[in-house]
């Protein structure tokens, strides 16, 4: 599973699962897609740094991390051009999934109940001489804690966006995003990612932002968080690379500091 949500909370632990199971069909130019989704496989998409397999280890440079896209969830998906260069993505689903809740099957099949609502998204997306973007709208209808009155409970709403581009052999991504800061801890989010290609070598480098919300008790202060890889390819499908991150006020606590996360990736590709 991929690592999602604010930098510095809790992650989930390692086990095995089915967590797609989908059905695709075609209609007109565009697809219907109906099953157990991955909303981020359709929304908020960049071509820097969505795969932490190859990009960026950070949850700020993978994910939005203040969005509340459910994951591996039943959902139905549409898609489909609506002009030269534009396109539009809808998707309606459960609020909680496998990544969400309980992460269990009963827990992601329990539509309405346990405190679970409607998750729903739209989204434009348009490419245009070299640039690329995408702007989108949602609304997590669940049952969230008011940060400042645990006792009541709100929609999680917000919005994202993103532009894209490449100047020879750099590519670059600025990301950005809002949530409803009543009951997201993180209010705000902006970020940017370049990645550098020069023949078998690339090397990464992102800088995000997560703004917090006035609501949440204090202590608190934004999350900084920086991220520098090297990936190395080499023959026969393996890949190399050195990964060092730089995290402040982890969890929007600032008493937490300064954290510094080094790693190596190693990959074999068949």
């Amino acid at each position: 599973m991929k690592p999602t949500g604010i930098p510095g909370t809790s992650v989930l632990q390692g086990r095995e699962d089915v967590s797609k199971l989908f059905y695709t069909a075609p209609v007109g130019s565009g697809h219907v897609r109906g099953g157990v989704l991955y909303a981020p496989d359709y929304l908020d998409t960049i071509g820097v740094a969505d795969d932490e397999y190859r990009q960026f280890l950070g949850q700020s440079f993978i994910l939005d991390p203040i969005d509340d896209f459910p994951f591996y969830v039943p959902a139905f998906e549409a898609d489909a051009p609506i002009g030269r260069g534009f396109a539009v993505t809808a998707l309606v689903s459960s609020s909680s999934g496998l990544g969400n809740g309980r992460h269990t099957y009963a827990d992601m099949l329990a539509l309405g109940g346990r405190g679970h609502g409607a998750f729903a998204a739209l989204e434009s997306e348009w490419r245009s001489g070299g640039l690329s973007g995408n702007i989108g709208i949602w609304d997590d209808s669940g049952r969230h804690p008011l940060l400042a009155n645990a006792g009541a409970g709100q929609d999680d709403f917000g919005g994202y966006g993103n532009l894209g581009g490449a100047v020879r052999a750099l590519n670059w991504n600025l990301r950005a995003g809002l949530a409803n800061p009543r009951v997201s801890p993180g209010a705000n989010f902006v970020a940017l990612a370049l990645a550098y290609r020069l023949r078998s070598l690339t090397v990464g480098f992102g800088l995000a932002r997560i703004g917090v919300s006035p609501d949440r008790p204090a202590p608190r202060a934004a999350v900084i968080q920086g991220e520098l890889y090297l990936r190395v390819e080499a023959e026969h499908g393996i890949a190399l690379g050195p990964d060092l991150q730089h995290l402040k006020n982890s969890n929007f606590d600032p008493a937490k500091g300064r954290t510094w996360i080094g790693g190596f990736r190693a990959a074999y590709e068949f």
